[in-house]
């Protein structure tokens, strides 16, 4: 028996199948089709252009076809719809810069995809030279008379292991940060160390959420307790230089998504959360700037921000940092009256030129858990 498909649906096949053929072609000209973002971390093709010569035509189909995988009609649908499929039904995460955890967490498995493979404790020699690079550090900045606290932004494996799964799970149990702390609970008379970790974990106990659930990043909450435990050690020294408090804030829910949503295909929309932020109820009086190329003559490898406060009289403080501290900006500006806030993967040369030139009473150094035992951040000095 020979079924023929009705000519109305035969008609709609056929024009679906044209507008997948030529959508890109159809979206560059006239731009009638919407796209989807994606955000893929990657430089999409661009379309060829021809020209009679023969060593661009001969490469021409193989361009095409690159700049046709890239932009064929509905592509970045087509991926959403996989990604959300793979996350939703089959419990996959299509990114390997995520880890899928239980009950919607989702993990960042590090630049370099580290967490997503087994990571050996340190031995009793490494744990001692990251204690010596350290205490070094200190007393360079001592030796200048610039106070220095250092402190560590946790992963949020080491605060939420609960809701990875295995082998993960198993591997959060190895912790190199609680070495070194071990030791230098154990070795140092110095407090230039700060820890954060027990403050968060006992709001935590609260339960209260102190982490983003789709974010790579602590929230608020944990920002604010790690902001509080800096001015615990600064007042120790300074006493006169007086925080924010929590009555200054109100503390709302709101819906959010992440930038591990981004990561996986930019799911953010399909998929978020609810989670605790803090409002500020005051109008900042620090005002900030960002310097992008160069500050004060010296050339910049990422962008510095520098924040001014008229209000309050301090001399100069410098923080290095990473995207952990950006939380905290806003209120650590209002307490100082200049502040420069540099990215840790900063050029030595320039940091300590910046040292030079500021003369600051005060560093500041932060980092993730996960860049803390490389000497990527210790080579800084």
């Amino acid at each position: 028996m020979n079924h023929k498909i009705p000519g109305g649906l035969n008609m709609a096949l056929i024009v679906f199948f044209l507008l997948l053929i030529y959508a890109p072609l159809l979206q560059n000209m006239f731009g009638f089709i919407p796209a989807t973002p994606l955000y893929e971390n990657r430089v999409l093709a661009t379309e060829p252009q021809i020209t009679f010569k023969y060593n661009i035509i001969k490469d021409y189909p193989k361009k095409f076809d690159s700049f046709y995988n890239d932009h064929f009609g509905f592509r970045n649908s087509f991926i959403l719809m996989n990604s959300l499929a793979m996350v939703k039904i089959f419990q996959t995460s299509p990114s390997t810069k995520v880890i899928l955890g239980k009950n919607g967490w989702l993990y960042f498995a590090g630049e370099d995809e580290a967490f997503s493979r087994y990571q050996a404790p340190l031995t009793q020699k490494e744990v001692i030279c990251l204690f010596q690079r350290m205490k070094t550090k200190n007393e360079w900045f001592k030796k200048k008379g610039i106070k220095f606290f250092t402190f560590v932004a946790l992963n949020k494996q080491s605060i939420y292991p609960e809701y990875l799964k295995e082998p993960q799970l198993s591997w959060s149990k190895i912790s190199r940060y609680q070495q070194f702390l071990d030791y230098y609970n154990e070795n140092c008379s110095e407090d230039f160390f700060l820890d954060v970790k027990n403050a968060i974990l006992i709001e935590k106990k609260k339960g209260t959420l102190v982490y983003y659930k789709t974010d790579s990043h602590w929230n608020t909450v944990s920002a604010f307790i790690a902001y509080t435990e800096l001015f615990h050690r600064i007042n120790k020294y300074f006493p006169e230089i007086k925080p924010l408090n929590l009555t200054d804030f109100t503390i709302e829910k709101q819906t959010y998504s992440g930038d591990l949503c981004k990561f996986i295909m930019n799911l953010s929309g399909f998929i978020d959360e609810s989670n605790i932020f803090y409002q500020y109820q005051k109008d900042y009086l620090a005002l900030l700037k960002t310097f992008n190329k160069e500050f004060s003559g010296l050339p910049l490898t990422y962008p510095l921000i520098l924040s001014e406060n008229k209000y309050v009289k301090t001399k100069t403080v410098i923080v290095i940092r990473d995207s952990q501290f950006d939380l905290v900006i806003p209120w650590f500006s209002e307490c100082f009256s200049r502040v420069l806030y540099v990215k840790y993967g900063e050029k030595r040369k320039t940091i300590l030129k910046l040292i030079s030139k500021e003369k600051p009473f005060m560093v500041i150094d932060e980092h993730v858990e996960r860049q803390f035992v490389g000497d990527y951040v210790y080579r800084q000095f």
